[in-house]
């Protein structure tokens, strides 16, 4: 897995077990993966995430721009 951004960037898991509301039922085991950052609300930081496994040894990482989708 590689985070693609720059600056203090940096990925955290997060245990979501135990569901926010009573009336949802429990996960038990479950994580999330997600990162966080600090940003200024004007901002303009570009974040890219590559899931690569662990198998892959030689990749080339190439976002284009999300205007390029």
């Amino acid at each position: 897995m590689e985070l693609l951004s720059g600056g203090d960037t940096a990925f955290e898991i997060f245990e979501i077990e135990k569901p926010p509301q009573d009336y949802d039922a429990p996960n038990p085991g479950a994580k999330m993966l997600g990162f966080k950052l600090n940003l200024n609300p004007e901002s303009d930081r570009r974040i890219a995430v590559a899931l690569i496994p662990g198998s892959v040894t030689d990749v080339e990482i190439e976002f284009p721009e999300m205007k390029d989708w």
